[in-house]
């Protein structure tokens, strides 16, 4: 009798520990997938009016956009017409699947905007406010739908200050000004 309990006792230890070593469900951070939204992303397209732009006045949008989501909710925005390169620093979170909120902090201030993720890229959109041409005439202007595409890229494009100074195109807009007088630093 003494031979029964005991092997029955240790069929028991023996389940125990088999049950004890089976997988895990671990719902820890550290084992959480990373998300799709974060990376480095560049404006690719803007769109205003009907017309998509994939530069304005020359340069790359890509020059003018470029915005690293970080793990952890931080993000930097760059821009290669900034001097110092980092624009803006600000946070984002994932609303849901497909799509994200990035709120940019610079000089003071915070602008929160929604972006929809498709076909790989994030999409910013919004129906413009109509705008008076000028304080003096009682014309609108109404830019319609403005949307801004921004694609991933493993590594920002590279831009020179030169290389965006030569590219500079305002067309009909006849300015007469030396661009190599003129000041870069949009901070000021």
């Amino acid at each position: 009798m003494k031979k029964l309990i005991s092997l029955s006792l240790a069929a028991l230890c023996l389940i125990g520990c088999a049950a004890g070593c089976g997988k895990k469900d671990d719902d820890s951070d550290s084992k959480k997938k990373e998300s799709k939204f974060v990376g480095k992303w560049e404006c690719s397209e803007l769109k205003m009016g009907g017309t998509t732009m994939t530069d304005l006045f020359g340069v790359p949008l890509a020059a003018l956009a470029q915005v690293e989501l970080k793990d952890g909710g931080t993000m930097t925005m760059i821009s290669a017409l900034d001097e110092e390169g980092a624009t803006g620093e600000g946070k984002w979170k994932e609303i849901d699947e497909d799509t994200v909120e990035i709120t940019v902090e610079a000089d003071g201030e915070s602008e929160t905007m929604t972006f929809d993720y498709a076909d790989d890229k994030l999409v910013f959109s919004e129906e413009a406010e109509a705008t008076e041409d000028s304080e003096d005439s009682d014309d609108f202007m109404d830019l319609g739908d403005v949307s801004l595409t921004f694609i991933k890229v493993d590594k920002f494009t590279e831009f020179s200050e030169d290389e965006l100074k030569g590219n500079l195109d305002f067309g009909d807009i006849g300015l007469d000004t030396d661009l190599d007088d003129a000041d870069w630093d949009i901070d000021e």
